[in-house]
């Protein structure tokens, strides 16, 4: 008799409907970042979950953030990277690390962007030098690591001359 009253129970419960939560919305990003080949259209369907994960009131975790970053990155998108690293810092709620603008500066680095990439860090770099309290990450030796091959790909004596006296970054 308690057996049957507990199937029961069971049975209403399942009927309710079921939402996800938090882990459910990272796992799922996680694995769009995976996918391959990266595309425009599997970054963006990242992104449009972890703005789901919002809505339903759940909060996007700094990891989760990154790997939509790296989504955008992943797909060739480094200026959409770019875009989504301003939305995470106004409309979710997130601060950015060094992990976050490292993803989009070597984005740019593998399509040979230079520029961009020099603008990148080079924010970085003067929020470090103007304020020791910056909310701005440190670049690190990857950021600049990335910086130098940003500049190899431009193929030109001035990038070299660049990359070489260690102003990678002006």
């Amino acid at each position: 008799s308690s057996d049957l009253r507990q199937r029961c129970r069971h049975s209403e419960d399942s009927k309710k409907e079921t939402k996800p939560d938090a882990i459910c919305y990272r796992t799922i990003i996680g694995c769009l970042s995976k996918i391959e080949p990266h595309t425009e259209t599997t970054a963006r369907q990242a992104e449009v979950l972890l703005e789901k994960m919002k809505s339903m009131g759940h909060s996007p975790n700094l990891k989760t953030c990154n790997t939509v970053l790296n989504c955008w990155a992943k797909a060739n998108c480094p200026s959409k990277a770019r875009d989504a690293l301003e939305r995470m810092k106004t409309s979710w709620g997130v601060l950015p690390d060094i992990v976050s603008y490292n993803t989009i500066i070597h984005a740019y680095a593998r399509l040979g962007k230079a520029d961009e990439a020099s603008e990148l860090l080079e924010m970085l770099v003067a929020a470090n030098v103007n304020s020791r309290n910056s909310s701005l990450p440190t670049p690190t030796k990857y950021t600049f690591a990335s910086m130098i091959l940003a500049l190899s790909k431009q193929k030109t004596i001035q990038a070299a001359e660049r990359a070489e006296i260690g102003r990678a970054h002006v």
